[in-house]
């Protein structure tokens, strides 16, 4: 029921400015194509989303060339880690944004660029164990906001289609994603049985570890190729996301295909990749390189 919950009332509510399924574990892309509706569920970070572009063409304005706008959704919830409900406490975990762009005028007939900017907010909640007791989970919400600038281009490399994207983003970030989860439980002893019965009840669950917030600079990169073999459906390539300041920068850097619509490779239906998280083992938390590698499958619909 709580899945059920979380599809029909909280999708509408929530709000992610990206509308393509490029995307890392943690959702990001600099992709954001325009007059492109997507919905979408990335199994990295267990989210879902949705989001909506509109072009327009006015002669007098941009010279002529398209503007666009829109606006996504996104919306997480770690089942099992901090779920949508813990109890009768509503853990909501969602991001409200929006952005607008133009097209660019193209040395080559054959590619096309643009460049776009946006803005989100969003808010998170969340259990934090207590690092004083060990013993306590604390209610504790976290508002974000971040805004970003980006550069796409849908060009050509021989025969082949080519998608190249680079964006920044300067906004408030935390770590939640690097603690550990964990549950606590309240515990009684029945003993109108034999042997007496442990009863477990009142189950909590959170995370636990150095819980921070900051400020920081963020880079992505995307690169995609479309062999002409497969109808140009078929793109291979890879990303770059790169924290710059703050208590947790890292390097993460992803490799992987996608499966876009025959004649519009912009529009994305599937993508497996696979991550290496913190390149540089900047954080010092999983010393393993292999336990920081992953695999992520995202789909969704593209109209």
């Amino acid at each position: 029921m709580k899945q059920i919950f979380f599809l029909i009332v909280i999708l509408p509510l929530s709000v992610f400015s990206q509308t393509s399924i490029v995307q890392d574990k943690s959702g990001e892309t600099s992709l954001n194509f325009s007059n492109n509706k997507t919905v979408l569920f990335n199994s990295g970070d267990a989210s879902i989303g949705a989001g909506f572009s509109f072009s327009n063409v006015t002669p007098k304005k941009n010279n002529g060339l398209e503007t666009f706008w829109g606006w996504a959704v996104k919306l997480k919830s770690n089942d099992g880690i901090s779920t949508l409900l813990d109890g009768y406490d509503f853990m909501p975990r969602f991001t409200l944004g929006v952005f607008k762009g133009r097209a660019m005028k193209s040395s080559s007939k054959s590619s096309s660029n643009s460049i776009y900017y946006g803005t989100d907010i969003g808010n998170s909640v969340f259990n934090l164990l207590s690092q004083q007791t060990l013993n306590k989970l604390e209610k504790t919400s976290f508002f974000n906001w971040r805004i970003k600038l980006g550069f796409n281009r849908l060009g050509a490399w021989g025969k082949s289609t080519t998608l190249f994207g680079i964006s920044s983003e300067f906004g408030s970030y935390n770590n939640l994603d690097d603690l550990t989860a964990v549950e606590r439980y309240k515990s009684s002893i029945d003993n109108s049985s034999t042997p007496s019965t442990i009863v477990v009840s009142n189950k909590k669950s959170g995370f636990s570890g150095d819980y921070k917030e900051g400020n920081m600079l963020k880079i992505n990169m995307d690169y995609l190729v479309f062999p002409t073999c497969l109808k140009g459906r078929v793109g291979l390539g890879g990303y770059f996301r790169g924290g710059l300041g703050g208590d947790f920068s890292r390097q993460n850097l992803g490799v992987g295909c996608f499966l876009g619509k025959e004649g519009a490779p912009d529009k994305i239906v599937l993508g497996l990749v696979y991550q290496i998280n913190d390149v540089f083992n900047q954080l010092k938390e999983e010393p393993s390189f292999q336990k920081r590698t992953g695999i992520s499958i995202t789909a969704g619909y593209s109209f």
